[in-house]
């Protein structure tokens, strides 16, 4: 009775140190991202799309790995270069809140203490902090995503970043004095830096991968339509513990495995499918 009497007290103590051990991490890539950006101000955005179609909400890996969090719909991360503060922008009103749904996180000095954020507030306040910046023309960093095609045409964009989102070019256009610079490769240099939880996590998803890849080959026959190959291949992903694929695998046959025309695929609804011959 007595062993089991301090169970739950050590059990939480240890969930308590986790939480503080991954809010220092998201803390450490933040203040590595400041001074990476020492000159400017680095915006990230959350993945704005609820998609029913997909397996889950898929959070934007840049947000996510500045912040770990993975069900935050509405939100935009300011990392303050020159002050070396970061800003999180929160919606006050989050999806299906009204229905019940509680969000992760809300404005507030509770969350900002819980996240070791400097500032967590309703990101109406984005507007002030926009307009302080553009006062002394800050230049503002973002991470472009390759995925997405151009939503306008080049003669309606800002000319100064034809490549920004278009969330971030309704800010060019309201503050002329602010510029903006695409900054992929230097973020992605910043997430090179791994943990050893992230080498981990790497080694069990390499795990994973060489499982799919084999249970893909081996749905491979005649007669078998290209999808059901892929689904051998995300079925087995999942039942090796990963939460689904990365991205969705290409099983192509024909002439469909010549290149380029696999990434045609992207821009198909049938995705290209075919039986294997």
């Amino acid at each position: 009775m007595r062993t089991s009497r301090w169970i739950l007290p050590i059990a939480l103590v240890v969930l308590i140190l986790s939480a503080v051990a991954q809010t220092n991490v998201q803390l450490q890539r933040r203040q590595r991202a400041a001074n990476e950006f020492h000159d400017g101000v680095l915006l990230l955005h959350v993945n704005p799309t609820l998609d029913v179609i997909l397996d889950g909400f898929h959070q934007d890996p840049y947000f996510y790995y500045f912040t770990g969090l993975e069900n935050t719909i509405g939100a935009i991360l300011v990392i303050d270069g020159k002050t070396g503060e970061s800003w999180l922008f929160l919606p006050s009103n989050q999806p299906y809140s009204k229905r019940g749904l509680q969000p992760d996180v809300l404005p507030g000095a509770e969350t900002a203490k819980r996240l070791g954020i400097e500032h967590v507030v309703d990101w109406a306040e984005l507007e002030s902090f926009l307009a302080s910046r553009a006062a002394v023309s800050a230049n503002l960093f973002y991470v472009a995503d390759t995925s997405k095609r151009p939503e306008l045409p080049d003669n309606l964009l800002n000319s100064k970043a034809l490549e920004a989102p278009a969330w971030l070019q309704m800010i060019l256009q309201r503050w002329p004095a602010l510029s903006a610079t695409e900054v992929s490769r230097r973020v992605d240099g910043l997430m090179e830096v791994q943990s050893v939880d992230e080498i981990a996590a790497l080694r069990r998803a390499a795990k994973a991968t060489v499982a799919a890849y084999l249970a893909g080959m081996r749905a491979i026959r005649p007669n078998v339509s290209q999808r059901a190959v892929e689904v051998a291949v995300i079925d087995t992903c999942w039942n090796e513990g990963a939460h689904g694929g990365a991205f969705w695998p290409w099983a192509m046959a024909g002439e469909n495995a010549v290149f380029p025309r696999p990434f045609f695929s992207e821009a198909r609804y049938d995705h290209l499918n075919r039986a294997m011959l």
